[in-house]
């Protein structure tokens, strides 16, 4: 529940997509890559492409959906799981954010010589405290509501079923496919579980 990457003092307008290809494609900005295989999430207003794993679009992903409903197909039973991991990266934001509730009502300061250092800085003490306090109140509280149970999923035929994992919008094929086979281990795994 670490920040790995901060870039503050874009506008309000700017689409996270947008703010994530410049950071990445732009040397100056010194992105840390995901190398050995490993992988950032991104969630559903983000494509698939290399180094970044998105969610199937077109299906439920939220896992208040999850709570409700059980997955209707394997997709959804991809985004089940990849939902259950991003929800590491709302709860770090909602620590945050309620460590730091100036940032809801942010003073008139000067926008680039105070609010902007003042949102890293207090991401850099996020995670300070994080690395040194095993019993942070803030983040056993957030973690301890945000805990979910999955429910038993409902026996499928179409979720074994393979076919192309590509989807419109995903630039890499390497990262669809790579989905794909978790996608499909994940399925194999609750097969042989149940």
């Amino acid at each position: 529940m670490c920040f790995v990457f901060v870039s503050c003092g874009w506008e309000d307008s700017m689409h996270d997509s947008w703010v994530l290809s410049n950071v990445t494609e732009d040397p100056p900005y010194n992105f840390p890559t995901a190398t050995d295989g490993r992988y950032y999430l991104v969630d559903s207003g983000y494509i698939n492409k290399k180094g970044f794993l998105a969610p199937y679009k077109g299906n439920r992903y939220h896992q208040l959906e999850f709570q409700r409903h059980n997955p209707r197909n394997r997709d959804e039973f991809f985004n089940r799981a990849h939902s259950s991991l991003w929800s590491v990266i709302e709860r770090t934001f909602g620590a945050w954010k309620l460590r730091r509730r100036f940032l809801k009502d942010m003073p008139r300061f000067d926008f680039r010589k105070v609010q902007v250092p003042l949102v890293a800085a207090s991401m850099a003490l996020h995670n300070f405290i994080r690395r040194n306090s095993v019993d942070d109140e803030i983040v056993v509280a957030v973690s301890s509501a945000a805990e979910y149970r999955y429910v038993d999923m409902p026996d499928r035929d179409d979720l074994a079923a393979l076919d192309d994992v590509m989807m419109l919008g995903d630039d890499d094929v390497e990262m669809a496919q790579l989905r794909g086979r978790i996608r499909a281990e994940l399925v194999t795994i609750w097969r042989k579980a149940r």
